[in-house]
């Protein structure tokens, strides 16, 4: 033991860095696009762990992953320790990734800096894919060429038999760091019956390999279709207006370096889909088959079993399974001539998922037997085809048997021998006499224009727009006074959102974190300058911001944090701990920065 020990001291004491050298595969590439940057420390013993300061140009996916290898050759160790960085390009523009250092015996020492260079999306820049467990699946797209945003169309099945579930799905596709995207156009769905199938918001993004190029994909919209129309559908395009972070700034400033973004528009589009629809088969087809496709259970149950004359009683029939809920039609249902059947009352339940719409319809019937006796009713029959045994199937059930007894309520005189009761007849008339005499006349005691309504009818209007101008006025005064006190309790309303922000930040809810801290943001500007959240868009805070007399630099700054808050939404690997605590740090230096300068701004 006391060998290995000095073995271990002598080993580090006596370590020594020869080398230190940097460098990126590829250093050439497009925004939005990942790449390699490793860092290699050669020498012999114990290698110390280089320092790196990575540009806030490149957002980092994974690393640094170390890895350290020895060789003895001769009677000598030599051995180096290399870092490896998966990065993703964030702004267009060259830019250096600074020389990494180590300490070696007190000594600093210094490696190779590396110079990338960032082209816009589109410019035919190639970059190597990451690592292969960065990529999740390969996808292959029909487009021959592809953008650095698209939008893709997907149906599946693409064949279907007449109202069989088809799940239409729209998938976004992007490089650069996306903000949020407009929809401009839903895709047509003629001769289908749609139901909306939810996605996540914000949409969760993973990464795709497509035709040999890293993207981010997101699902944005999707349906769930239910063809009413056999041969051949077309499914139009949806449009979109994507909001996305270029990589450089129109106008050049001294922060360009710093703040070198700006958000602009592309307007992409999905391709239309042609699918075949087949007609259901002819063969073994039950009599009074009403199209229905899918896969169903039926239940049939009374209320009550025993009941007397005239007395109410409810049958709810129960069709439940996966399918065309909302198309399924009222199964047929027969009762004996001496019972009443009244329309029934429908309630739908339905929810989708898994490529299907699941639920139930409820069929509530309300009968009424009008004589005694045993009554039975007859079963309910249901009948569906299955696509995917595709074949038919048939149900029936029976609700039961009815027993009715003789109505007590009603007197035995009353009732005839069927327990129904007896018409009632007219014994008499009601006798009406006639006034012998009128009643006597008077004069108006007061004329109409010495009445005190007949001047109060004038005055009425009068004081009726009076009120309201006073009332008018009131309501202005306090309008003003809330927007005072709003503005004035702005920045205590920031910092407790700040605070909510780092308890979800220490709690490892980064997405929740992220969503907090600008949705606070936006809400301290909207209470601060007296505009509502609806009217605050970027322009907007930007000349308000202006009116105040905020410099360039700090509405420069709002914008890049408002930005990365953004890009963190629809980035599969930008919302990362470090990053957050960052961002939350800045935001509240930026609000105590300008809080003492904002006033409420009339735009």
């Amino acid at each position: 033991m006391v060998t290995l020990a000095m073995i271990i001291v002598s080993d580090s004491a006596w370590a020594k860095v020869n080398s230190v050298h940097a460098s990126a595969s590829p250093t050439t590439l497009e925004l939005g696009d990942s790449f390699i940057y490793q860092v290699t420390v050669s020498g012999t013993g114990t290698l110390p762990t280089p320092s790196n300061n990575i540009p806030s140009a490149f957002q980092i996916l994974s690393g640094p992953n170390s890895n350290i290898s020895m060789e003895w050759i001769n009677g000598k160790m030599s051995s180096s320790r290399t870092l490896t960085y998966t990065l993703r390009a964030l702004r267009r523009g060259d830019f250096t990734i600074p020389a990494p250092t180590v300490t070696d015996r007190r000594q600093q020492k210094s490696g190779n800096a590396v110079n990338v260079h960032i082209e816009a999306p589109g410019s035919g820049a190639t970059a190597q894919p990451s690592p292969n467990n960065m990529i999740p699946q390969e996808t292959n797209v029909r487009q021959s060429n592809l953008r650095s945003i698209f939008l893709q169309a997907e149906i599946a099945p693409t064949s279907a038999y007449l109202q069989e579930a088809m799940v239409l799905t729209f998938t976004l596709y992007f490089q650069p760091s996306v903000r949020t995207f407009d929809v401009q156009k839903l895709p047509s769905t003629e001769g289908f019956w749609s139901e909306e199938w939810e996605v996540q918001s914000p949409p969760g993004v993973v990464e795709r390999n497509i035709n040999g190029r890293l993207y981010n994909a997101a699902v944005i919209y999707r349906l769930i279709l239910f063809p009413t129309r056999t041969g051949e559908l077309n499914i139009g395009p949806m449009k979109l207006n994507v909001h996305y972070v270029s990589g450089r700034s129109r106008n050049r400033s001294f922060f360009d370096s710093i703040f070198d973004s700006y958000v602009e528009q592309m307007a992409v589009s999905s391709e239309p889909i042609t699918v075949n629809i087949k007609s259901l088969p002819y063969e073994n087809q039950p009599d009074g088959f009403a199209n229905v496709v899918g896969n169903w259970s039926l239940d049939a149950r009374l209320d009550a079993k025993e009941v007397q004359t005239n007395e109410s009683v409810t049958l709810t029939i129960r069709i439940k399974g996966e399918g065309n809920v909302g198309f399924l039609p009222a199964p047929e249902v027969r009762v004996p001539p001496d019972i009443e059947l009244y329309e029934p009352e429908i309630s739908v339940h339905k929810r989708p998922g898994n490529g299907e719409i699941s639920g139930e319809k409820v069929f509530t019937y309300l009968l009424i037997p009008r004589r005694p006796g045993e009554q039975i009713i007859p079963p309910v029959e249901f009948s569906f085809f299955d696509p995917k045994l595709e074949e038919y199937r048939s149900v029936s059930i029976s609700p039961g048997t009815l027993q009715v007894s003789p109505s007590s309520g009603w007197d035995v005189a009353d009732v005839d021998g069927s327990g129904i009761p007896a018409p009632v007849e007219t014994v008499g008339r009601e006798i009406r006499w006639i006034m012998d005499s009128a009643p006597s006349l008077d004069d108006s005691i007061e004329p109409l224009h010495q009445r005190t309504a007949y001047w109060a009818s004038f005055l009425m209007p009068i004081f009726i727009v009076a009120a309201g101008f006073a009332f008018r006025k009131h309501h202005e005064n306090l309008a003003g006074q809330e927007s005072v006190v709003r503005s004035r309790k702005a920045m205590k309303r920031a910092f407790t959102v700040l605070k909510e922000a780092r308890q979800h930040h220490r709690n490892d809810e980064i997405g929740e974190g992220y969503n907090s801290l600008a949705s606070g943001i936006i809400k301290y500007l909207s209470d601060r300058l007296n505009v509502p959240i609806a009217s605050l868009d970027e322009r907007v805070r930007d000349k308000c911001l202006e009116l105040n007399q905020i410099s360039e630099t700090s509405r420069i700054e709002l914008r890049d944090i408002l930005s990365l808050c953004d890009s963190a939404r629809f980035s599969p690997h930008g919302s990362d701990a470090d990053s957050l605590g960052n961002l939350i740090d800045r935001s509240e230096k930026w609000i105590a920065t300008v809080d003492r300068k904002l006033r409420p701004t009339k735009v």
